[in-house]
């Protein structure tokens, strides 16, 4: 872990992951459950969480989630994390 580069911020926001692998990266309202929901629906995908970080500014705010992933989410997973009210914006990246 010591000698491997790490994704510290994601637009001025703190956040701490591997920058390697496969990542889905989120925008997201900061309200509870989005752990969660997004957790269920890579479950129901088959999909494993290597890691996580979040961040956010403020309560209720604008929040980050980086979720370092075994495999890549089919279109359907990504489809339905896309079209959940609470997340803006969602981007699947492969370092």
């Amino acid at each position: 872990k010591g000698n491997q580069l790490r994704i510290v911020s994601i637009n001025s926001r703190e956040v701490e992951v591997v920058a390697d692998g496969k990542l889905l990266v989120l925008e997201n309202v900061d309200q509870p459950g989005m752990v969660g929901t997004v957790g269920t629906i890579l479950g129901r995908a088959n999909v494993n969480i290597a890691d996580m970080s979040l961040s956010r500014l403020t309560p209720g705010g604008t929040a980050y989630m980086v979720v370092r992933v075994d495999t890549e989410p089919g279109e359907s997973a990504r489809r339905e994390i896309k079209g959940h009210a609470a997340i803006k914006m969602a981007k699947f990246v492969q370092l």
